[in-house]
């Protein structure tokens, strides 16, 4: 055999190794063979690369949180919330997440705020895109999303953009974000006590 045909088979080998290693790990022998190994990562920065949940999970199987709204090409309300390392951000820059350290420790009692705050809006029952179908000839606007990543390593998203917020977003939208981000600007209070 010559080097190629060696070196073309062991990169056969490594692919076929590293592809297996991606999918995700079964329980043998349990009450649920189906049942996931669950590991939350820490970064944010992959999120939106996760392949699409086909349906909403339960609540409590919701590993991180990450909104942000754009105005203008200016990012605002980012929260960035990470239930499956009871870690949260206090100032979160999307640019930057995945690349600095959560600023705050949840407590179980943060983390049930958090999934009630979810439940309460309905946000899993949200379509999956509120954009603006008519007006799509923009460069700036108003563009929001929110991802809702599962212990199983896949992800919720819902988002919206258009040339006008009130065209795009759901009907309890405003109230969502008054209450998720005054859950943050509490947290940023108890820090600066």
């Amino acid at each position: 055999m010559s080097k190629k045909m060696i070196i073309v088979g062991m990169l056969c080998f490594v692919c076929f190794i590293s592809a297996c290693s991606n999918k995700p790990e079964t329980i043998p022998n349990s009450e649920e063979d189906k049942k996931v190994v669950e590991t939350p990562i820490k970064d944010f920065s992959r999120i939106d690369k996760l392949v699409q949940s086909t349906e909403p999970q339960d609540i409590d199987r919701i590993v991180k949180v990450l909104f942000y709204e754009s105005n203008n090409m200016q990012y605002k309300n980012t929260i960035a919330i990470d239930i499956g390392n009871n870690v949260m951000y206090l100032n979160p820059k999307v640019p930057t997440l995945g690349l600095v350290n959560a600023d705050y420790k949840m407590t179980e009692d943060d983390v049930e705020k958090v999934q009630n705050i979810i439940k309460k809006y309905g946000i899993q029952s949200w379509k999956e895109d509120y954009s603006d179908s008519k007006n799509t000839n923009y460069e700036d606007g108003y563009g929001w999303v929110i991802y809702l990543e599962y212990a199983d390593r896949t992800v919720e998203r819902h988002s919206g953009s258009g040339m006008y917020r009130a065209d795009v977003i759901p009907k309890n939208f405003d109230t969502f974000i008054e209450e998720i981000t005054n859950f943050v600007d509490n947290k940023k209070d108890d820090l600066n006590e």
